[in-house]
């Protein structure tokens, strides 16, 4: 007998794969029309800093030689490969970051298809696509923890693909991609380890299979885990650049992760974490939903609840690590409450129907991913035809309701995903940050000196170098490192004094913005004593930019620089050698 909702059961399974495809087809859709229309969005601090280090790589010059910070370098790779591929610019840098978001939602598309409803995997697609392009999670940057959740995420899937069997050319491969999750950031360690517990815990063959030994399968994971930190190690020694690697990456790494006592980190976490969540909300309650369906919902794949569980702890892991909670460090939580959020929906949709009963996971009897899509409760559990038209009524009212999910988060973040400028949408994320006024900056000097001339910038705005193309003369790009109180910051100071005074760049930008420095009280005042007579006894100014408000900034160039005070708190001064 046809089903008085779908028809028969080949076209409710069909019907229900062609939502789920039209479903990615609208988050594919909506991220690439988003992102698109803000290609040319001015770069931040960190999109600076990469695209300055893979402009040096492009050029022959490795990681920490003449740039140092304590990211490890696998994003500055990826920049450089992005620029060699789509341009040297922010539009090329953002068609990389387009290209890694277009592919983060469909891995986690086929990622939920193979757990379950084809229906709810759409809907995990379009819920990702939203919030990884939110401005609450700093989404439209090219951050390096898009490309450590592509990584992660890929891993993952791989990894559930195998169980239980662990081939081990598929063990090497994730393995591999759980590495490159942790090369692009510190953070992405617990993906490779998250591996490792999944291994461990994982379910056995059945007994009439050959059973391969847990500790075989955990040396060819951890085999291609390691490769690409081990070949990273190797390059960079042989470029010369170890000490300078291991110091930033690990020792003075270690500092600034320490910095935050443990007893604010719950506050930092509710504060921050509140702001990740902001306008979309309505997806992260849905999630909450769709992880008690999980929970408690007995047709659940045996092991499947421990496997996404455990990676959604680690996937919180990667948040935590010095208790900064910034905003963009939840983007690899995104896919598992953008998944628990699809089976939500699912859920709802089915509970619309009257089959709330109705298997949709997708098992089969090795627990690995099978064929079978949704399927129909057994007969006896079916609506009643009689009631078909009130079934009616309740699918319309949750496609309501689900329309409001989605519907709230584009609606209170509207302008910045449909209409303001990109000019406009980087000033309404990042207030009097000067990332509108570096372009015009480094413009200048680009006009006023000769390649390979030196420019110094006092302050954490890396993108300068980028914009110019003009070669820092010192590697500290940022001056966070030297204002922090931890037992490098003096000795930095004067490191980065020494280097400036040797390279005597011709151009020396001071950028008086706060959030450029972020000096703690316990700073030590040298680096700042020493700038101000170095610039009064070398450099003349040649440009002040003063951004007297969100949507005014007062540009004097040349004659023009001659007795003019700043009128606001913001301001950045370009001098010149004399």
């Amino acid at each position: 007998m046809k089903n008085p909702l779908w028809g028969s059961r080949l076209l409710q399974g069909n019907r229900r794969e062609w939502i789920g495809w039209l479903l990615l087809a609208l988050a594919l859709g909506f991220s690439l029309g988003v992102r698109a229309r803000l290609l040319d969005m001015p770069l931040e601090r960190d999109e600076g800093e990469f695209a300055y280090a893979g402009q040096l790589l492009l050029k022959g010059i490795p990681p920490y030689q003449m740039a140092y910070n304590m990211k490890l370098p696998g994003t500055y790779l990826v920049y450089a490969a992005w620029m060699a591929l789509f341009g040297p610019n922010p539009a090329g840098i953002h068609e990389g970051l387009t290209a890694v978001n277009l592919a983060t939602i469909l891995v986690l598309f086929l990622m939920a298809r193979d757990f379950g409803d084809p229906v709810g995997a759409g809907f995990a697609g379009l819920f990702y696509s939203i919030l990884s392009v939110s401005p609450a999670v700093m989404g439209m940057a090219a951050h390096a923890t898009h490309l450590t959740t592509l990584f992660g995420l890929g891993g993952a899937w791989l990894l559930w693909r195998e169980r239980p069997t662990y081939r081990p050319s598929r063990l090497l491969g994730c393995g591999f991609l759980m590495g490159l999750a942790f090369l692009v950031k510190q953070q992405g360690v617990f993906f490779p380890l998250f591996g490792l517990a999944a291994i461990l815990t994982g379910p056995k063959i059945s007994q009439n299979s050959r059973e391969r030994p847990v500790t075989a399968s955990l040396a060819w994971y951890s085999a291609g885990a390691v490769l690409p930190y081990l070949g990273t190690c190797l390059w960079l020694w042989r470029a010369g650049v170890w000490e300078r690697f291991w110091f930033w990456t690990v020792q003075y790494a270690w500092q600034y992760a320490s910095q935050v006592p443990v007893c604010a980190a719950a506050g930092m976490l509710w504060r921050n974490g509140s702001n990740a969540v902001g306008p979309n909300w309505p997806i992260w309650l849905l999630a909450t939903l769709g992880g008690w369906v999980l929970t408690f919902d007995p047709k659940a794949p045996r092991g499947f609840r421990p496997f996404f569980w455990g990676w959604t702890m680690f996937c919180f892991f990667c948040a935590c690590p010095g208790f900064y909670f910034r905003e963009h460090y939840f983007i690899p939580l995104l896919p598992p409450v953008a998944l628990a959020a699809g089976w939500g929906a699912a859920w709802l949709g089915l509970l619309s129907e009257g089959r709330v009963s109705a298997k949709f996971w997708r098992t089969d009897p090795d627990l690995s991913p099978g064929p079978q899509g949704i399927q129909e409760a057994p007969p006896g559990e079916k609506p009643d035809p009689t009631l078909a038209g009130a079934s009616r009524v309740k699918t319309i009212g949750m496609g309501v309701l689900l329309g409001l999910v989605v519907f709230i988060p584009l609606w209170e973040q509207k302008n910045l995903f449909f209409f303001q400028t990109p000019d406009a949408v980087c000033r309404a994320i990042y207030g009097y940050n000067p990332f509108l006024e570096c372009p015009e900056i480094a413009q200048y000097i680009r006009l006023h000196s000769q390649p390979g001339q030196r420019v110094a910038v006092l302050g954490s705005e890396p993108e300068i170098y980028f914009y110019s193309d003009r070669p820092s003369a010192t590697g500290y790009i940022y001056t966070y490192g030297l204002m922090e109180h931890q037992p490098f910051a003096s000795p930095m100071q004067r490191e980065m004094a020494s280097e400036i005074e040797r390279s005597q760049p011709s151009f020396i930008l001071f950028v008086n913005v706060y959030t450029s420095w972020a000096p703690q009280s316990t700073a030590d005042p040298f680096f700042m004593n020493w700038a101000r007579a170095y610039l009064r006894a070398f450099y003349r100014p040649v440009g002040i930019l003063d951004i007297q408000s969100p949507l005014k900034t007062e540009c004097r160039w040349g004659g023009q620089v001659a007795g003019y005070q700043p009128r606001s708190p913001y301001y950045l001064v370009l001098f010149a050698r004399k």
